[in-house]
């Protein structure tokens, strides 16, 4: 549990991170910058991470089937293209408002999504009241910022 805490804490300190070189690459085509990312974030970084961590990773693979592993993929094209959305949004109407619409998105989606499809009856308890409380807080916040990300042009 200790290693799963501190790759979620680099995790999020490189997602905070991230975006700072951009600024300073104005010779390089967004395109590019994209692919580096892609290839280190999701190809390299990933597959070192894998061997390091998954005793037999190919044998993982062919235990888990290919459908499962046709799904994943597709997930995983999903969010590729979700990627891409959101670097030419970056580019069209900035980081600030970017950041503050794909966090307070993400924020409903992946607290309420699996929530309804794996455990509905939670809803009723105090886990659903907890993030009702929590979404009730985090929308107005997520609004603000959006408003005061687009006001500063």
């Amino acid at each position: 549990m200790f290693i799963g805490l501190l790759l979620a804490i680099l995790s999020g300190v490189c997602f905070g991170v991230c975006f700072v070189p951009v600024r300073y690459m104005n010779k390089f085509a967004w395109e590019n910058i994209w692919f580096i990312y892609s290839l280190f974030g999701v190809a390299i970084f990933t597959l070192l991470l894998g061997w390091v961590t998954i005793p037999s990773m190919l044998g993982l693979y062919r235990e888990i089937g290919w459908r499962m592993n046709l799904l994943v993929i597709a997930a995983g094209l999903l969010s590729g293209a979700g990627v891409v959305m959101y670097g030419l949004a970056l580019v069209r109407i900035g980081m600030a408002l970017v950041n503050a619409l794909g966090n307070g998105i993400s924020l409903l989606l992946g607290a309420f999504v699996p929530l309804l499809i794996q455990h509905r009856e939670a809803i009723r308890g105090p886990l659903g009241l907890s993030l009702l409380l929590g979404l009730a807080f985090a929308v107005p916040g997520v609004v603000i910022c959006a408003i005061a990300a687009s006001e500063r042009d």
